[in-house]
């Protein structure tokens, strides 16, 4: 992207590395590092949990020796990034439980740089399609949840462009009225201008209607 003279690259993606042997950690953070990926490296969960920002987009580089019960852990704190999984070729039933509570994918110990590198690459651009689909609309759906009836009513025909009295006439109900719910749809969306209001809640139509 071209803002005026200067080039603007798209942010880079940044990986998790959570894993308990320190050489291990070294050799695929260097391997990322060198293919353009941030790398945070972590010796643990509770390291990841307290250190690591949700809203990063990315992904999850685990090494299954760090515990089962990480995953869902990781979930219920906000971390919706895609989990690939590392483990001993020999060891697969933890494997296919991570797999089974939400792992995207499972390479295999030692890692092999060009299969690390090309799942990487896939969990990343996930992630980013599914920020950009999904989190606004999980966003407005949640605002919208805050409405009650009559102010969905309300909603609804604002955003198809009817005036307060046109809104009034057809709720049966009086413009002042309609100017106190429109109101509180405004302030419960955040919007300071029906376009604005539009703006926010454009995820929600295919999702509502």
């Amino acid at each position: 992207m071209r803002k005026g003279n200067v080039v603007e690259l798209p942010p880079r993606f940044i990986v998790a590395l959570i894993d308990a042997d320190p050489a291990c950690r070294d050799r695929i953070a260097e391997a990322l590092l060198h293919n353009g990926y941030d790398v945070h490296a972590y010796a643990g969960g509770d390291g990841f949990i307290d250190g690591h920002d949700a809203l990063a987009v990315g992904c999850i580089l685990l090494d299954l020796k760090i515990g089962p019960d990480f995953l869902g852990h990781a979930r219920r704190q906000g971390h919706d990034a895609p989990v690939v999984v590392m483990s001993d070729e020999s060891n697969i039933p933890p494997v296919v439980r991570a797999i089974q509570s939400g792992a995207q994918a499972w390479i295999g110990k030692p890692v092999d740089c060009h299969q690390l590198l090309s799942v990487v690459k896939q969990a990343c651009h996930l992630h980013r399609s599914y920020r950009q689909r999904f989190v606004p609309a999980k966003d407005a759906i949640e605002k919208y949840r805050r409405l009650t009836p009559r102010e969905s009513d309300v909603f609804w025909l604002l955003t198809k462009g009817m005036s307060s009295k046109e809104i009034a006439l057809q709720l049966g109900i009086s413009v002042r009225t309609v100017e106190t719910h429109r109101g509180h749809v405004y302030d419960k969306f955040g919007a300071t201008s029906l376009k604005t209001l539009i703006d926010l809640t454009v995820p929600l139509a295919p999702v509502l209607t």
